[in-house]
């Protein structure tokens, strides 16, 4: 038996379809999983269910329309809305219809499940930067590799470089299981501390170099490694730094005491080094190293490494996830004891052996579309392409109705114009008057939408343009008894400084009316420094 329930709207027209082609409304509806009575029921003309009962509903099907639209738009901007940013959007719709009631506490949950294309998702932090990424820059970037010494380098010549770090404490945050009353659940944390960096380098056909590990701190302890299993670790490079940080130094070391020993090959065939622009990556004697070892380096445009870069398509999201699992699963061992740099270093070891294989590594070349070379791969990434649909234009409302019933009040949304044409003509009878009905409503409902998201967008550029302006400033006086500011003190700084726009504003203004009042009583004189001002001019074009 069909589960009924589970039928979509393109099934149901499908079976609308085979009825409409000859078939039977029992064999339409076992076929494609819809009940008879549905079936039989659209068949006589009924409404579906949503629609049926849209009068009921604070925004019509028109508005709910406009303001899906606007939450994929803003979703595609990097600025998808948040659930009070869409009760605010819709209430500002409402208002505009004569509607001030709140909204209800559980409006949210009925329009997603009334859209289904929308969620409520985690959202990703991104850069501001990264989606002012030029498409120019990134095809710029994918002709480079038609240069003759770069299309023939094959695909275990071609090298991908970037470094990561590992930081005590992070990633064991997450949802629990325990009693379900009572106050939340305690959890014990080792905090945040200690931090590792390391350098990984990869080649196109999978293989994979040793990483470089820099710890933080002065000089190597013999504290920062296990006791047992050291042959893991094999080919493994380790240093140290005040900071636990890369610099042109690391760098530097690390193209010579790995990159090319690992990389030497017995023809000295070129190679191609792929690298963000890091300060550390364009030194001079970075450059020379890499020019006497025939080593072509190719930088990534600026802020596309998420788009660009093997080893963060296709790498480092799983490396990162296999390290909160190894480290969680060390947090429960250890009873939530800090495990120092030696359980970053395990923890790495681990993650290692999970993620960084050489099927992930030829899917991050892939994904970028550096090997095998699809320069669509990264000029369709959905950070980048930012396709804004075209707003459909309102209908035309041909209909007029009469102005001459004084009881006749001016509609506020679509569902008023019906009310006005049943109270003023009546039921309307034929197909055409219902269709043309909808479609006045339709109207009326899609430009208001479009005037509350008018609105909407006023107000953000004047907020954006109130903030550009330049303001005064004022020094905070702080009292000398005390090691903080009042906000007593705040606020006379603040009106300090608006004195101040005022009073330069003020002096502004009299000195265009003293300008355009001495223009006015000298005419002779303006005339004549207007006429030096363009024979000079003419002078300088003429030498």
């Amino acid at each position: 038996m069909p589960k009924y329930s589970q039928y979509t709207q393109e099934s149901l027209e499908e079976a609308l379809l085979d009825v409409s082609n000859g078939s039977t409304v029992r064999e339409a509806a076992r076929t494609w999983g819809v009940p008879r009575s549905t079936l039989q029921n659209r068949l006589k003309g009924y409404e579906p269910h949503s629609t049926a009962h849209s009068d009921s509903q604070r925004l019509s099907i028109e508005q709910e329309k406009k303001l899906v639209k606007w939450i994929k738009h803003q979703e595609l901007l990097g600025l998808a809305p948040t659930h009070s940013q869409i009760r605010f959007f819709a209430t500002k719709v409402l208002s505009l219809n004569g509607d001030t009631e709140p909204l209800g506490r559980r409006w949210m949950q009925a329009f997603l499940r009334r859209n289904p294309e929308l969620r409520t998702r985690k959202k990703k932090p991104i850069e501001m930067e990264r989606f002012r990424t030029k498409a120019a820059e990134i095809k710029e970037f994918y002709q480079r590799f038609s240069a003759p010494e770069i299309r023939n380098i094959p695909a275990h010549r071609i090298y991908n470089i970037d470094e990561g770090g590992l930081m005590e404490g992070l990633g064991v945050n997450g949802l629990v299981v325990g009693r379900a009353k009572g106050p939340p659940i305690p959890s014990k944390n080792p905090g945040r501390g200690t931090w590792m960096t390391f350098v990984e380098c990869c080649a196109a056909n999978g293989h994979l170099l040793p990483p470089l590990v820099i710890f933080r701190g002065v000089t190597l302890q013999s504290s920062y490694f296990p006791t047992e299993a050291l042959t893991e670790f094999d080919g493994w490079k380790f240093t140290t730094s005040e900071n636990g940080y890369t610099s042109n130094d690391h760098h530097l070391n690390w193209l010579k005491e790995i990159f090319i020993p690992e990389t030497r090959s017995t023809d000295k065939s070129p190679q191609l080094l792929l690298l963000d622009g890091h300060t550390s990556h364009v030194t001079d004697e970075f450059m020379w190293e890499c020019f006497q070892n025939s080593i072509s380096v190719m930088y990534f445009p600026s802020h596309c490494t998420h788009i660009l870069q093997p080893l963060d398509v296709g790498c480092f999201s799983p490396l990162k996830a296999a390290y909160r699992l190894h480290a969680a699963r060390l947090y429960q061992l250890s009873d939530a004891s800090p495990f120092g740099k030696c359980g970053l270093l395990l923890c790495l070891q681990k993650a290692r052996e999970i993620a960084l294989t050489a099927k992930n590594i030829k899917a991050g070349f892939r994904g970028a579309g550096i090997f095998p070379l699809n320069a669509q791969k990264g000029l369709s990434h959905r950070e980048l392409v930012l396709p804004i649909e075209e707003r459909p234009k309102t209908p035309q409302n041909t209909a007029s109705l009469s102005q001459q019933d004084p009881p006749l009040k001016t509609p506020h949304r679509g569902q008023d114009v019906l009310a006005i044409y049943e109270q003023a003509i009546g039921q309307p009878q034929s197909p055409l008057s219902r269709l043309m009905l909808r479609k006045i409503k339709k109207g009326f409902d899609e430009a208001l939408s479009d005037l509350a998201e008018a609105k909407t967008a006023q107000e953000a550029l004047e907020t954006q343009l109130e903030a550009a302006k330049p303001k005064k400033r004022a020094v905070v006086k702080v009292n000398p008894n005390t090691k903080f500011a009042s906000i007593e003190a705040v606020i006379a700084a603040k009106k300090k400084a608006k004195e101040a726009e005022e009073k330069a504003a003020k002096k502004a203004q009299k000195a265009k009316e003293k300008q355009k009042l001495w223009e006015e009583d000298h005419p002779v004189e303006r005339n004549t420094a207007t006429y030096i001002f363009e024979d000079m001019c003419f002078t300088w074009q003429a030498e």
